[in-house]
């Protein structure tokens, strides 16, 4: 999350806004990543082609 964000300061002040926020970013990866791949193979799919 450092390297892709610029998330090595977090700029809220607690432990559960700073939880909020990673939270948020992970999501934020996840879905991009997700979207790079076309979101077309289930998971399933993916198992059985392995």
């Amino acid at each position: 999350m450092v390297n892709y964000y610029g998330l090595s300061k977090i700029g809220v002040v607690g432990k559960a806004s700073a939880h909020k926020v990673m939270l948020m970013a992970a999501i934020a990866f996840n879905l991009k990543n997700y979207l790079k791949t076309g979101g077309k193979k289930s998971s399933c799919a993916l198992f059985k082609a392995i």
